[in-house]
């Protein structure tokens, strides 16, 4: 087989790009595990952010914009006072990563499409990070399971996660960094997972994981312990942080009791019980799919690597965590998200490195979960992404107003 030199991939997919993108996201996802196709991926979440539908009142994405127009009347003066204010006791809420992309592109334009290709810019440059960790360990030995579960790291992280642009930055760089301490033995990284407070204050909770993690080591035992323990305090879980919210403090406080007021809770169970069937197991079987499988693998590769047995062990705790909130299904929901990337991580490694025989329930299950989650990741993401984006001749989307979305679409073909 001829190879492609990586210089023939750069002009291969400069010409698809500009002539129409849709075709060239093709190729750059055949030729993802290069430089070349990484780069165009990052150039499609940003036209994607460009041309990116708001939405109305109920969707995060409407805060963000709100969020914006409020930052172009903010001085200097008020920019770096509301950054002291949030690093203070009373405050105790250091996000200011998203905050100040706002106050900087607010000072250049007005414009929210350029706001939301920024942002959208700076997750698929996350993303990529991530995937040239699969790619690099996938290259060295090219496996039917390796693939499945690059192309399930991707549908997670869609162009429908801008609309939660905190929360799936936050976890890309902590599962990249956990990756490099962990598999890598590279400490510098440490202060990667320290960060992600500064994207998203919710990640406070991930740091205290990864501390757990490194405190409890390889003793398994422990690890089931902990499992136990969550499925057991699931339940009072939420007695608990309302009889002791005085612990908290500042805006940390206001979140805790956001997440644990009564009236919340039924809410979001509410919302969650009337919508699709499809929406209601996915995160679930989702999870019991990775933790079986997870576990599966771990016994069945003998003398299996410290990194990969330490991805699992992290997962692990992920997993209890996971569990122990699964009464407060707005914070269970983002961390199962956290754990299903980190489960990602772990299958691509140890079927790089040991190419275990083909399994017959394994196989199957994953190919039924991952396509679940295509069919609804992607209606989710079609709710979002403008129908511009078919349009061939990329100078186009850049100038084309239409409030058509490929969910109009779909319907349209439904119907």
């Amino acid at each position: 087989m001829r190879v492609v030199s990586e210089k023939n991939i750069a002009k291969l997919l400069y010409l698809l790009f500009f002539i129409w993108p849709v075709l060239g996201l093709f190729y750059i996802y055949k030729y993802i595990n290069t430089n070349s196709g990484r780069f165009f991926y990052v150039l499609f979440f940003a036209l994607i952010g460009f041309t990116y539908h708001i939405g109305n009142t109920g969707y995060d994405t409407y805060a963000y914009y709100t969020w914006f127009q409020e930052q172009s009347a903010l001085s200097f003066g008020d920019y770096f006072s509301e950054i002291i204010r949030r690093f203070s006791i009373q405050s105790l809420k250091p996000e200011i990563f998203q905050y100040s992309i706002e106050f900087w592109v607010s000072r250049v334009t007005d414009n929210a499409s350029v706001y939301f290709c920024a942002l959208s810019t700076i997750l698929g440059i996350a993303l990529v990070k991530n995937l040239g960790l699969l790619t690099n360990m996938y290259n060295e030995n090219k496996t039917f399971y390796g693939l499945l579960f690059i192309v399930f790291l991707i549908v997670l992280v869609s162009p429908l996660r801008i609309a939660s642009f905190r929360h799936y930055l936050a976890g890309l760089v902590f599962v990249y960094s956990a990756f490099q301490v962990i598999v890598n033995g590279d400490k510098k990284y440490i202060i990667g997972i320290f960060s992600t407070v500064l994207i998203h204050i919710g990640f406070s909770i991930g740091i205290i994981l990864f501390l757990l993690y490194y405190l409890i080591g390889n003793r398994f035992p422990v690890y089931l312990i902990l499992l136990g323990t969550s499925y057991f305090l699931s339940e009072s879980l939420i007695t608990l942080m309302i009889e002791n919210s005085e612990f908290f403090s500042g805006d940390f406080k206001t979140k805790a009791a956001a997440y644990s007021y009564e009236g919340f809770i039924k809410e979001t169970t509410k919302s969650q019980q009337q919508g699709l069937f499809l929406l209601r197991i996915l995160v679930n079987w989702t999870r019991y799919f990775f933790f079986i499988f997870t576990t599966f693998w771990y016994f069945k590769i003998k003398d299996m690597d410290n990194g990969s047995k330490g991805l699992y062990y992290l997962s692990v705790i992920f997993f209890s965590f996971t569990i122990l909130t699964q009464e407060i299904i707005a914070i269970s929901n983002r961390f199962s998200v956290i754990y299903f990337l980190l489960c990602c991580v772990y299958f691509v490694r140890i079927f790089s490195l040991y190419s275990p025989k083909k399994n017959f329930v394994f196989t199957v299950s994953t190919i039924f979960i991952l396509a679940l989650n295509i069919v609804v990741i992607g209606r989710q993401t079609a709710e979002f992404i403008n129908a511009s984006i078919l349009l061939p001749f990329l100078p186009v989307q850049l100038f084309v107003k239409s409030e058509l979305l490929l969910l109009d679409i779909l319907d349209f073909f439904r119907s």
